[in-house]
């Protein structure tokens, strides 16, 4: 894990909280917080898809700084760190280090007044993430009682999106949500092979970039928001597609200043 990525997006996380110290509702994804509104917050997500034969596994942490742009509507970014495994039917074992990711989205609550009052809301978002990987693995084969092992030294470029449309259901300290989930991937590939011999240096075969471009994968959306004092709000919530493909993320964050 890059140690100097690790302390900025720690740093940044803490700064972000103790600058809203002094702000209440403050819903990490479900609800807009009012306008001209600041909330920040700090989430961490752990994704399990199987796409084209390959599984892929990401955790992710993840600061968000959100602003109320208009009455109903926020407009937020997020910045922190996201590591990527790949396998493939047991035979490419890749795994990463933690990296850099960056990314934005927004949040729109269609019907914000009748929702202050305790009714059902009707929400609307979208966002994206964008984070590279870089890494290695190997394959052996046994030739003639000898052992050959092909070196694969990898480079990904991700592009995530996703879309969500639903309800929110306020109920005293608690905002129940849920909604249709749209999600999809774009990875840029490149591949280099390196045949690994006998001597100590490796032989170059070959490279390689593709672009992998997935379907746009649909389902739901749980989640639960759970209202404290002091502007803070817990937030739990699960995109679920099938089986061997679902989203969990857990995040707290607090609404404070305001122009």
């Amino acid at each position: 894990m890059n140690r100097k990525y690790i302390w900025i997006s720690g740093a940044v996380a803490v700064v972000l909280l103790q600058a809203a110290l002094f702000g209440q509702m403050a819903g990490n994804p479900s609800t807009s917080q009012g306008w001209k509104e600041l909330t920040v917050g700090v989430n961490g997500t752990y994704f399990h898809q199987q796409l084209a034969g390959q599984m892929a596994f990401s955790r992710r942490i993840l600061g968000k700084v959100e602003w109320g742009l208009a009455r109903g509507l926020d407009v937020y970014l997020n910045a922190g760190q996201t590591q990527l495994k790949l396998r493939t039917h047991k035979v490419i074992d890749y795994k990463d280090k933690y990296r850099f990711a960056y990314g934005g989205g927004f949040n729109a609550l269609l019907n914000q007044t009748a929702f202050r009052k305790g009714k059902i809301g009707f929400w609307i978002g979208a966002k994206g993430l964008v984070y590279p990987s870089e890494g290695s693995y190997y394959i052996t084969h046994e030739i003639a009682d000898n052992a050959i092992t092909r070196q694969f030294d990898m480079k990904y470029d991700s592009r995530e999106y996703s879309f969500h449309a639903g309800i929110l259901a306020p109920f005293r300290a608690l905002r129940f949500y849920a909604a249709l989930y749209a999600w999809g991937i774009q990875r840029k590939e490149e591949k280099q092979e390196f045949l690994l011999g006998l001597d100590e240096e490796a032989l170059f075969i070959g490279k390689e970039t593709a672009t992998f471009q997935s379907e746009l994968w649909t389902g739901g959306l749980l989640g639960l928001d759970v209202v404290l004092p002091q502007r803070y709000v817990i937030s739990v919530e699960a995109a679920l597609f099938n089986e061997e493909n679902y989203q969990i993320m857990v995040g707290i964050s607090q609404t404070g200043f305001q122009q």
